[in-house]
């Protein structure tokens, strides 16, 4: 305000324009938002008749990463609603689909319990993680389901076909999920604490629908019994025929 040589870094040549420039030792996407609307309405309140606006690399970052989470979050509830109308197909069942849903929607649960534990950021990387654990865990699901639907076909009777499907596929599947959790704890050598984040995140997400394909999947077959009770009768007319 003095003048001086040190005003001509922060003010142009005709005293027209003046820049602050302030510098940020961690990224937290929800606080520079705040602190963005912030600035401005206190640039507008102080300086009537001046122009405020936010520029920089943090500023482009933020409001990048905010729209990203954003559309995230939006193709995360798209993709439930898509993968539980395939699953209905796929079954040929509303019960059956809904049940599958479950240990997809586990997965997205366990992540974001973790992000607020440890108080991780919801950034466009870890964002990404949402659609895409739903993805490998409908995989499994499917297998699953589908097996255990065969097997109640052959034997009529749901605690038999869940113990033969855990025979046959279960090892599959934890097979399947171990290699992949490997896989992203490639993440974890990285110096970068997004990427640590998301190897954490991604391993999290595989295991949590793992346990719930084994543990919570069977439970809701056999209470709900969502099958065709006709097999139950050809099995029953078959043991009188012998």
């Amino acid at each position: 305000m003095q003048g001086g040589d040190e005003l001509d870094k922060w003010v142009d040549y005709n005293y027209k324009k003046l820049r602050i420039r302030v510098e940020i030792s961690k990224f937290r996407q929800k606080e520079l938002l705040a602190e963005h609307q912030r600035i401005e309405e206190l640039g507008k309140e102080l300086f009537p008749e001046a122009k405020v606006f936010i520029s920089g690399s943090g500023a482009k970052y933020t409001d990048m990463s905010y729209k990203v989470s954003i559309g995230q979050v939006k193709a995360f509830l798209i993709a439930l609603i898509v993968i539980a109308f395939l699953m209905m197909l796929v079954f040929g069942s509303v019960k059956v689909g809904l049940i599958g849903l479950i240990p997809n929607i586990s997965p997205v649960l366990a992540v974001g319990g973790v992000m607020g534990i440890f108080s991780i950021p919801f950034d466009m990387i870890t964002a990404t993680l949402m659609p895409m654990i739903m993805g490998l865990a409908v995989d499994d699901t499917i297998h699953f389901i589908n097996h255990a639907k065969y097997e109640y076909q052959q034997r009529g009777d749901y605690v038999l076909s869940i113990e033969h499907t855990f025979r046959v596929v279960g090892k599959s599947l934890f097979m399947t999920s171990l290699v992949l959790i490997f896989n992203f704890a490639a993440y974890l050598s990285s110096i970068a604490k997004l990427y640590i984040h998301f190897g954490v995140l991604a391993g999290v997400g595989i295991l949590a629908a793992l346990l719930a394909d084994y543990f919570v999947t069977p439970v809701c077959l056999n209470m709900i019994k969502p099958f065709d009770k006709k097999y139950e009768k050809i099995i029953d007319e078959s043991k009188d025929f012998l």
